[in-house]
């Protein structure tokens, strides 16, 4: 979860520093909480029932939206 937390903060710091490259300001840039997934396989019998699902493990994601009234600006990034 560590590592995991790391890896997040950094490819913020990265995200943030391209953002600043093309002229968004810190403000404008909106990141959502980390969000923890558990991914699972999942093994099935014959009659096609669930038989048992088997953590495989964690998908970790973050979303950032930007909020400009420099509407074209932000468009030619998108």
């Amino acid at each position: 979860m560590k590592k995991a937390n790391v890896a997040l903060d950094e490819d913020r710091e990265k995200r943030k520093n391209y953002l600043s490259g093309k002229r968004v300001i810190a403000y404008e840039m909106i990141f959502s909480a980390g969000n923890f997934n558990k991914d699972f396989e999942t093994t099935y019998n014959k009659n096609g029932t669930t038989r048992q699902q088997i953590l495989t493990g964690f998908t970790l994601t973050q979303s950032v939206s930007i909020q400009s009234k420099e509407v074209n600006k932000i468009e030619k990034l998108s």
